[in-house]
């Protein structure tokens, strides 16, 4: 963390971005998100864009601008709130109703976004972080035309696309080491799979016969991080799924295998496809199998939130389609 805090202070000091880029479910969206936690102090404002296409990043803008126009208002400790007199200061007249809401239809949404970019560059504003956060879309919009001109920041895109580098500082991601791998999957299965000197666990053990089911319980933790490619997202799902069901370690591998067949026969191009994805993908696709076995509903609720973005998703819009669902016995 130390280094990377030194790398996007060097890339500030260049004027360019930090482009972090690796492969998918190597952490680097963690990686950022646990940065800006961490020194959420170090920056006036922490503004994250969700940059997987052209849409997202202009409707994260618009959830960016109603987190100001909000602040405004509190600030102003004014009743009833001046709505009127704030969205003429933030550049957004005419898009904001009497509730406080801003209308975001497409004819607003470039709009928007200008008022945010000229927000950001205001005069005496250069100590906000703008994250983009999986830009690996380069082929239909650009990402550097949502880029500040002028007094700028602290800007952090992550990619899967090492090119992502020529727009900035490029800083290539690496896969965890194995002993971290195994500390990861001994939380996510709710375990303490730890070793000590010599291979053994825990000197507290008193009988043999228990150093020896330690002992196997790790070797098998450090077979499934190595064939998962230490990649976190892949090892997080093998623990979740393994304290999910209370499945011993040795079940992992063999059914791992078996799903891992099956996903590489339904293989895209490997122009749509990185290297180490098709390690996720089995990962989820076992979990998914179970819930599917346990419940259903619920992995059919899960097939419906495949269909929308991963954030933000509305409860009423759930809650709206019920009716529907229990109607058809599903």
């Amino acid at each position: 963390m130390h280094r990377f805090l030194d790398d996007i202070r060097q890339a500030r000091r260049q004027s360019l971005p930090l482009i972090i880029h690796g492969t998918g479910g190597i952490g680097k969206t963690q990686l950022v998100r646990e940065f800006a936690f961490v020194h959420a102090a170090d920056f006036s404002s922490i503004i994250w864009i969700v940059a997987r296409d052209l849409e997202s990043v202009r409707n994260s803008f618009v959830v960016f601008m109603q987190g100001l126009l909000d602040c405004y208002v509190g600030k102003s400790g004014v009743t009833p709130p001046p709505y009127l007199r704030i969205a003429r200061y933030l550049g957004i007249s005419g898009m904001v109703g009497d509730d406080g809401h801003i209308a975001a239809d497409s004819a607003n949404l470039d709009r928007i976004t200008s008022a945010c970019l000229r927000w950001l560059e205001r005069e005496g504003n250069a100590r906000y972080l703008l994250i983009f956060d999986n830009v690996d879309d380069l082929e239909t919009f650009r990402i550097s035309d949502f880029f500040p001109r002028r007094s700028p920041g602290s800007i952090i895109m992550t990619s899967r696309r090492p090119e992502c580098s020529r727009l900035g500082e490029g800083w290539k991601l690496g896969v965890m080491q194995v002993r971290e791998g195994i500390d990861l999957l001994s939380k996510s299965y709710g375990r303490n799979i730890k070793e000590n000197h010599g291979g053994m666990i825990s000197r507290s053990l008193v009988h043999h016969s228990q150093r020896l089911i330690k002992y196997a319980d790790y070797e098998e933790a450090r077979l499934i991080v190595e064939r998962l490619g230490c990649l976190p997202l892949a090892i997080d799902q093998a623990g979740s799924y393994l304290s999910m069901l209370q499945k011993p370690l040795r079940t992992f591998l063999p059914l791992f295998e078996e799903s891992f067949n099956t996903t590489l026969s339904k293989k895209p191009p490997s122009a749509v496809w990185q290297y180490g994805e098709e390690t996720v993908v089995t990962t989820w696709e076992i979990s998914f199998k179970a819930i599917q076995d346990r419940d259903p509903q619920a992995a059919n609720l899960l097939l419906l939130c495949s269909f929308l973005a991963n954030d933000d998703i509305s409860i009423d819009f759930l809650y709206r389609g019920l009716p529907t669902l229990f109607s058809r016995g599903e």
